[in-house]
């Protein structure tokens, strides 16, 4: 699936095939090995941002990712989606 899914996300005209592409990936990338995961957000943090102006797309990667905050920050320090993941998982005053 994950071929198919990569596809998706990088191709698909649709925001919303894109963003359930992207929730899925995010799925599978928390459930894999740290090498496949590593992976998977990598690709997800670079269409984080050519994703720059489609919102929906953008939403549906931070909150499947905010669950892994951290292992974002570890892994891609600084960019776009690591620090939209960190705000969503931030606790509300």
């Amino acid at each position: 699936a994950e071929p198919y899914l990569l596809l998706a996300l990088r191709e698909d005209s649709s925001q919303g095939v894109r963003g359930t592409a992207a929730r899925w990936l995010a799925r599978i990338a928390l459930h894999s090995e740290e090498d496949v995961r590593t992976r998977l957000y990598g690709v997800l943090v670079e269409r984080y941002d050519a994703e720059a102006r489609m919102m929906d797309v953008r939403a549906a990667l931070t909150e499947s990712l905010s669950h892994d905050a951290l292992e974002l920050q570890r892994l891609f320090p600084g960019r776009a989606l690591t620090t939209a993941a960190l705000e969503s998982s931030a606790p509300r005053a």
